[in-house]
């Protein structure tokens, strides 16, 4: 599995953009593109494809005319018509990541402090405990 923040880290979007959408329109300062959605009429009329930062730092693209967007990883799957495990490995490929550089992911299991083996001990004591806290404006729970 590859780590998808590092591979989008690691993608300058207006290049890949120049790879798959052909060469930018416009200055370098406020490059455009046209939109890769097959399903968008080019007129000429409607705003083109732009690359910003969103409020989180990522890069990502949008069409002005009819809405697609996203992160490289949309924009590899709608012009190369892939899924997103292939369009992360092609990102990774043109990164040069491997899925071995992969960092090892910890994963925190919660455990709960007392778990009694045998289940309830005192099912009466339980089921006051219960009543009492079920009680509208009640604070003083047996413990």
């Amino acid at each position: 599995m590859y780590d998808r923040d590092r591979i989008l880290d690691s993608v300058d979007l207006a290049s890949l953009a120049d790879e798959v959408l052909g060469e930018h329109h416009g200055s370098d300062r406020s490059p455009t593109w046209p939109c890769p959605n097959p399903n968008h009429a080019q007129t000429g009329s409607t705003p083109p494809v732009t690359i910003f930062r969103s409020n989180t730092g990522d890069e990502r693209w949008h069409c002005h005319g009819c809405g697609a967007g996203g992160t490289a990883i949309d924009l590899v799957m709608t012009t190369q018509n892939v899924d997103v495990r292939e369009a992360l490995e092609a990102l990774a490929a043109r990164s040069g990541i491997s899925e071995e550089d992969r960092p090892l992911r910890r994963t925190r299991r919660c455990t709960p402090r007392h778990v009694p083996s045998d289940g309830v001990t005192d099912p009466d004591g339980l089921a006051s405990y219960v009543d009492a806290c079920a009680k509208p404006g009640s604070t003083d729970l047996m413990v």
